[in-house]
């Protein structure tokens, strides 16, 4: 039994070990519902408008994005990076601004019913921003806490939302318009995961209690 014993001790070191070291798997995930909202169409939906995100701080023109991801096979998983990428194809920047990055905490939404008077914008939590002078791909980088929470139930994955009008500075981003379901340049989150490693001691730790369990009865025999 002692021979069981140390065997099990090895084998939980040994799975330990291995998932201490694992190199993190790199995962690629397309939103699941995207769409801007229009202040100037207010009750207009753009779920699927001409294949594009549209983001704007022009006055009675602002234009919000936003994207919501499916992130169901991370349950159980550590996040180590998670970095959101979006491609400007066009734009009429003035100089630069920021674009904000903010968790949904309101309510859920759905990117063919989403418009500007019904979008869930109250308690919106700040995440982080990246700034835009020129066209090409942008990330927002920073955003392994936000989606940890989503994986451990923490809160809702109600998505997140990217905006420029809430500073109170305004014609700098006149208008930005990102790739939206194109194939080469579609907006993507990159993470980046590996194993809770709790689960694997907590596995090793039934092993063993079974081992020692298993010698008592084997002691009274």
């Amino acid at each position: 039994m002692r021979k069981l014993l140390i065997i099990v001790i090895g084998m939980i070191f040994l799975f330990s070990v291995s998932i201490l070291s694992a190199k993190a798997n790199s995962i690629i995930y397309y939103p699941t519902d995207d769409a801007f909202v229009n202040q100037h169409a207010s009750d207009g939906n753009f779920g699927n408008y001409s294949e594009e995100l549209q983001l704007s701080d022009y006055p009675g023109y602002f234009r919000r994005i936003y994207l919501k991801f499916d992130l169901s096979n991370l349950s159980g998983m550590t996040i180590t990076s998670a970095t959101l990428h979006l491609h400007v194809y066009a734009g009429s920047i003035d100089g630069e601004d920021y674009i904000n990055l903010h968790r949904v905490t309101e309510s859920d939404w759905d990117e063919e019913t989403l418009t500007w008077n019904n979008q869930p914008d109250d308690g919106l939590v700040y995440i982080t921003n990246t700034y835009i002078d020129s066209g090409g791909w942008k990330t927002w980088s920073g955003l392994e806490s936000l989606v940890q929470g989503w994986v451990d139930g923490d809160y809702p994955n109600y998505g997140i939302v990217l905006e420029c009008d809430l500073d109170g500075v305004s014609n700098e981003l006149i208008y930005v318009y990102f790739d939206d379901k194109s194939t080469d340049n579609r907006p993507y989150l990159e993470v980046e995961a590996v194993p809770v490693p709790s689960t694997m001691f907590l596995f090793g730790s039934g092993l063993i209690g079974l081992a020692v369990i298993r010698r008592k009865k084997f002691r009274k025999i």
